[in-house]
């Protein structure tokens, strides 16, 4: 094994980079492998994840002390450092990193408090590209709530979705270019009927769906927005009332429609449950069932893909916190959760991009209050329909 020891910041900070023996890219993965590392004050916290060309790009907050930055770090397929960290903004207060490929650039936003308003930018990072970046403010309003925007690939292009406060909490996003330019105007996802503190978003090319926690008479409950192009009016649907609080959904692309999931905190434990888009394109939802847990979960993320999506959190079960999976294909079959890593810390938030035959999974763990970040990559699990071996 070898170790890169990366000092930064005028010898108070220090990074430490590992990197795992190469193995086959179609059958194995690697790590975890230790990304980010504070030798000091601060925390390492909420990592990014995308692909861009061949590799992995993982982006985090730094906080030294005086504020928090955001730092990058680009990891080959085997695990290999291929650079890193480099230190993206200079602001001192930024935070909630997202990331998504856009032809061959990464696509940035992120949350900073430049009047004292927390306010959403964006930018574009290239290998080589000049640092810090200078980010563009994209908010027309104060007082963005602190979950952090949210970024999905579009081909050359990404498309943003974010909450800001108006008269409520509403939903907007806004379609960028490879260099991070609007494309358009800011669209208005949902309106002040809709009271949200958090969103996901997810494309297949031709539909965009925002998946957000949306306030229904008494509880937060799931709802997802569908919209076939920007300019045109999302249709919303809401999950049938269980009488129970359903938190923090994720949504991704699976086939020609998409999958969500999301923790339902009823009962003693809390319960992951999923949803499939029926019939691709329709825009409603039917839930699938929730996932069998031996431990208390986490907030989910899903991977999306062709035939497969992945679910992925991190569960307690009373010995550890380990990062799990379950694939949920295009027939609605899902299951069985598999274990992809042990003992990952406190091991959320987990971000999740698909690579090859392969799932890739950032993560935040806390040590003695001290933040780090975490990059392992593991095969995909694969569906197991009843009766099946």
């Amino acid at each position: 094994m070898r170790r890169w020891l990366i000092v930064a910041m005028s010898g108070v900070v220090a990074f430490l980079f590992f990197s795992c023996s190469r193995q086959d890219e179609a059958t194995k993965g690697f790590g975890p492998m230790l990304v980010a590392d504070w030798d000091g004050q601060g925390s390492a916290r909420t990592p990014a994840l995308a692909v861009l060309g061949d590799e992995l790009v993982v982006v985090w907050a730094q906080d030294g002390g005086q504020g928090p930055d955001l730092f990058l770090g680009r990891v080959d397929r085997w695990g290999g450092v291929r650079e890193g960290p480099i230190r993206l903004t200079d602001s001192r207060d930024t935070r909630h990193p997202a990331a998504a490929a856009a032809g061959d650039s990464l696509v940035l936003a992120w949350v900073e408090r430049p009047a004292g308003m927390m306010e959403v930018f964006a930018a574009a990072w290239r290998p080589g590209s000049g640092v810090p970046l200078a980010g563009e403010n994209l908010s027309s309003s104060p007082n963005f709530p602190s979950t952090g925007p949210r970024l999905s690939s579009r081909g050359d292009q990404a498309v943003l979705a974010w909450v800001e406060r108006s008269v409520f909490f509403v939903a907007r996003t806004l379609l960028l270019d490879a260099s991070a330019d609007p494309v358009g105007e800011v669209q208005d996802v949902t309106d002040a009927s809709h009271a949200l503190l958090q969103v996901d978003i997810a494309n297949n090319g031709r539909m965009l769906v925002v998946a957000g926690n949306n306030f229904v008479s008494t509880r937060w409950d799931v709802s997802f927005w569908t919209r076939a192009d920007q300019g045109r009016e999302p249709a919303l649907s809401t999950l049938p009332a269980t009488g129970d609080t359903r938190w923090a959904p994720a949504v991704a692309r699976l086939g020609d429609g998409f999958v969500a999931a999301w923790r339902n905190n009823g009962g003693q434990v809390p319960a992951i449950e999923l949803a499939r888009e029926e019939a691709a394109g329709t825009g409603t939802w039917v839930v699938l069932g929730a996932i069998e847990l031996g431990g208390f979960p986490h907030e989910p993320t899903v991977v999306g893909g062709e035939k497969t999506a992945t679910v992925l959190w991190c569960e307690d079960d009373g010995q550890g916190i380990h990062l799990m999976a379950v694939p949920v294909d295009t027939d609605g079959c899902f299951g069985p959760a598999v274990r992809l890593f042990e003992n990952v810390g406190d091991g959320a938030p987990v971000t999740a991009v698909r690579y090859g035959v392969r799932v890739c999974a950032a993560w935040e763990s806390l040590d003695r209050g001290k933040g780090t970040v975490y990059l392992g990559c593991a095969r995909l699990p694969e569906c197991v329909k009843e009766g099946g071996s």
